[in-house]
């Protein structure tokens, strides 16, 4: 009778384990956070490539302009934090940008340069399947457009408007091209009921962003319902199979964090198709 109850015992401890290794995959896509970090420096073609050869669907990167107008790859306005560089971005000249190297994450340079947005996205134009998330910090996003059009990868390239005071770029963009996938971070106003449709509508946004801190009850899918993708953020490193488990319980498309190797056991990995290659060898101009 012992020998029974410690079998069953044993088998209630363990079924969990065994159960979640049995689920079905995850209908929702990884997305690297300035590319895959852990392994090359933020922002630099490098991570995006460790991005794309580990599986993942995507990743964001940051885009600003340059004294003389040359869109790159960084995300602060200073260059100090990842780069062995000083001063603010905007006022340095490409050439002046092209001296400098990337730094690693204890600030140590490495053989990385600071790459051009025309770059990354010659880069994706040989990377059939792969999506980038160009989110705009201070940039002309109409500059921004046009070169995704260039390249012809309107169905790659999602360009993301970080704070809805901004919410009218996207009205702007569209004007440019209906083709262009424009995202809207909608922060707290997630939390209010008709809100996230209302922006869907209004603003034309074909995708709608929420960091974790701010998943809605109900928000989500009334997103869905007005034709707008959902796309979510999640924070650090913990619990983070948990929190994907909830977005994509939630409705969400795609899932964007700074530890996507650990959640790539959970989705359905990147399938290179014929669709996926829609836009591949189209040129732009630098």
């Amino acid at each position: 009778m012992r020998k029974i109850i410690l079998i069953l015992t044993m088998l209630f401890l363990i079924a969990p384990s065994l159960w979640t290794a049995g689920q079905e995959p995850l209908q929702i896509r990884l997305i690297a956070h300035r590319g895959l970090t852990r392994e090359a420096p933020e922002n630099s073609i490098a991570a995006l490539e460790g991005a794309w050869k580990a599986g993942l669907h995507g990743s964001e990167i940051d885009v600003r302009t340059s004294a003389d107008g040359v869109t790159v790859l960084l995300h602060d306005p200073t260059l100090s934090r990842t780069t062995n560089g000083k001063g603010e971005v905007d006022k340095k000249t490409w050439r002046e940008l092209q001296k400098l190297r990337l730094t690693d994450s204890q600030g140590r340079p490495t053989v990385h340069d600071i790459p051009s947005l025309e770059q990354a996205l010659t880069w994706a134009d040989s990377h059939p399947g792969f999506h980038l998330a160009l989110d705009l910090k201070q940039v002309d996003p109409l500059a921004v457009g046009r070169k995704v059009l260039n390249h012809g990868l309107t169905n790659r390239v999602t360009i993301f408007v970080g704070e809805v005071e901004r919410a009218g770029m996207i009205r702007t963009i569209k004007r440019l091209s209906s083709d262009l996938r424009v995202s809207l971070n909608l922060g707290w106003w997630w939390q209010i009921e008709g809100l996230p449709a209302f922006a869907t509508q209004g603003t034309g946004a074909d995708a709608l962003f929420a960091p974790e801190w701010n998943f809605p009850a109900r928000g989500f899918a009334e997103a869905l319902q007005a034709g707008a993708e959902v796309s979510v953020y999640l924070w650090g490193k913990d619990n983070l199979s948990d929190w994907l488990r909830n977005a994509a319980a939630l409705g969400a498309q795609s899932v964007s964090c700074d530890y996507p190797r650990q959640l790539l056991p959970l989705v359905i990995p990147r399938k290179e198709t014929v669709e996926n290659k829609k836009g591949e060898g189209q040129g732009g101009h630098p």
